[in-house]
């Protein structure tokens, strides 16, 4: 049985995208260009949103995580698997993959043929050199099966559409105006024309603000991405039990402390899951898509999922 609040988590992610998508409308449709309010642009907006978060989510970042992650067959992992999405009510169970990484992580995503749990080749290291119980192991991947059953992939990328387009939209104008810029003042130099620096330093000015605003707008975005943390811990909880996450996390934390930056290789979207083995405090916790891991234990607890 699910906390009361994890039962309305589509409702908190579509008021979050409309929310983001809303600003956006109204910053560069309505007081850049000046075109006021029009609901059924607005309402294209909105659509335009959810069908780049459907290919962002099942083709373009399944196709970018392909070749990090490669398939792993291990009888005991996928049985875990089984048995758990099993409890979950979980039909599509999902495929093993590994990425060798020494730290204690896994993560899931979704692609059209069908959901992919990743592991850490370190966290299935400490698993059979006994650093990692049964338990512990069953309560992260328990956590991990926790986002496949609400979706979060899917959700993840529709709250994250409009700001990914323009920060991509705002990185390229920045680039372009830093390129006529430097060939204006060539051509200031030689044809004593500045022409293009202005048009530079316009686009450079345009790019930039696009992209401080997609970061702002973005905590509300890492704000969500924290919430379904939060709700995959409980779900992890409810599934094996809640000393057992607990503990899990504590191991992951002291494992991946110890772990130094340079020693965790590259994967596509590292913020998305790679831990970072560094204390933070609350202005960059406003930036993390993770809660603290004592927030994360603190909150099990209150629960009093035993």
């Amino acid at each position: 049985m699910e906390s009361t609040i994890s039962k309305y988590y589509w409702i908190y992610t579509i008021t979050i995208f409309i929310i983001t998508t809303f600003i956006f409308y109204l910053l560069f449709g309505g007081v850049l260009f000046g075109t006021g309010f029009n609901l059924a642009i607005f309402f294209y907006m909105l659509i335009v949103g959810f069908i780049i978060g459907l290919i962002s989510a099942y083709i373009i970042g399944p196709l970018i995580l392909w070749s990090s992650f490669k398939k792993f067959d291990d009888l005991r992992i996928e049985g875990i698997i089984q048995e758990l999405s099993k409890r979950a009510g979980i039909n599509r169970v999902p495929k093993l993959m590994i990425f060798n990484s020494p730290e204690y992580n896994a993560l899931v995503y979704e692609s059209i043929f069908g959901p992919r749990l990743a592991i850490t080749s370190g966290l299935i290291n400490g698993f059979y050199s006994g650093n990692v119980t049964e338990d512990e192991l069953k309560a992260i991947i328990g956590h991990e099966l926790g986002h496949i059953k609400h979706g979060d992939t899917l959700r993840r990328w529709i709250v994250q559409s409009w700001i990914s387009i323009f920060h991509s939209i705002g990185s390229f104008l920045l680039f372009t105006g830093f390129i006529l810029a430097g060939i204006g003042a060539v051509e200031a130099v030689l044809e004593r024309n500045t022409a293009n620096i202005l048009v530079g330093l316009v686009l450079s000015a345009i790019g930039g603000m696009m992209m401080l605003i997609s970061k702002l707008v973005g905590l509300i975005a890492l704000h969500h991405d924290r919430f379904n943390e939060y709700l995959a811990d409980e779900f992890g909880a409810r599934l094996v039990g809640g000393n057992s996450m607990i503990s899990a996390l504590i191991k992951i934390h002291q494992t991946n402390s110890g772990i130094l930056p340079k020693g965790i290789p590259y994967s596509p979207y590292p913020d998305s899951w790679q831990v970072k083995p560094v204390k933070t405090n609350p202005i960059e916790n406003l930036f993390s898509d993770h809660p603290p891991i004592e927030k994360r234990i603190e909150r099990i607890k209150k629960m009093g999922i035993q």
